[in-house]
């Protein structure tokens, strides 16, 4: 057989006597589950951004939440986010001004929601979403 492991110094044997067993332990957690919400965080919400634009001088392209730089987005491509009702999502060009060329704001909708750009436009647009 195997030799006993070395116990540490000063550390005594299990004592199962005391009401505490593994089989006990595993009980009282089953006991203990409670079913878990429906939805934890009523807010969050599951968004897509896709640039459908054929512009190419739009390759520089870049996803914003708020003032924080998200992921490029040239034409073609799409992200998937975990996201908030309220959040502001900008796509802005990469010069050095880095203009809006869209502005976009999760709703409170349910569900997956989906913003894309497919037309230029000159300046930050009103809040859009377009339904799947």
């Amino acid at each position: 057989g195997c030799p006993d492991a070395p116990r540490k110094s000063g550390a005594q044997p299990f004592d199962g006597s005391k009401g505490f067993s593994r089989d006990r332990l595993k009980k009282n957690q089953a006991k203990n589950k409670n079913p878990p919400a429906e939805n934890p965080n009523p807010t969050n919400r599951n968004a897509v951004f896709r640039n459908n634009h054929p512009n190419q001088n739009l390759l520089g392209a870049k996803l914003y939440w708020e003032d924080t730089y998200f992921a490029d987005l040239p034409p073609g491509k799409e992200m998937s986010v975990n996201t908030f009702v309220g959040h502001q999502w900008y796509l802005k060009d990469d010069g050095a001004n880095g203009r809006v060329i869209r502005q976009w704001v999760v709703g409170e909708e349910p569900g997956l929601q989906v913003f894309e750009l497919e037309e230029f436009t000159s300046e930050a647009s009103a809040p859009g979403i377009v339904e799947r």
